[in-house]
């Protein structure tokens, strides 16, 4: 999983994604495609490296699995929102929101962990909505 996120790294990163104009043709052949695979492969990424500590025992440093799912959920909100910021990248941002409400609709039945992943979802749209809205006015051709 490493080695898939760093060659997606790698890739995002020389094929400068949401950097430069392009045709849209290639924006939805090429862009959107890598930046999905990106953000998707984070998530999972995530979510590999808990289940090995899990598997491990890992006792967490005495925090609880819960507080450590609610920590990781945050790192993936504030990777996303930098990736929008930097990016402009709403595929990547996109694929974190559907994480978080799968996560919400999965654990319905932990109210903290299924509020927590919802509320990281709408403040994720919320801010990417405030980010594409007239308050940050938009200078980027690739959106």
């Amino acid at each position: 999983m490493g080695v898939i996120l760093l060659s997606l790294v790698t890739l995002y990163l020389r094929l400068e994604i949401a950097i430069h104009p392009i045709s849209r043709r290639e924006k939805w052949l090429v862009n959107f495609p890598i930046s999905i695979y990106f953000a998707w492969i984070s998530v999972a990424t995530i979510v590999n490296a808990a289940s090995v500590l899990y598997h491990i025992d890992w006792n967490g440093w005495g925090m609880s699995p819960l507080w450590w799912t609610i920590a990781m959920m945050l790192v993936a909100t504030v990777l996303a929102a930098i990736i929008a910021v930097w990016r402009y990248d709403l595929a990547y941002a996109g694929v974190v929101v559907w994480a978080l409400v799968a996560i919400a609709i999965r654990h319905w039945d932990i109210p903290t962990l299924a509020g927590t992943a919802a509320g990281l979802a709408i403040v994720l749209i919320l801010f990417l909505g405030v980010r594409w809205s007239s308050f940050w006015p938009i200078s980027r051709h690739n959106i």
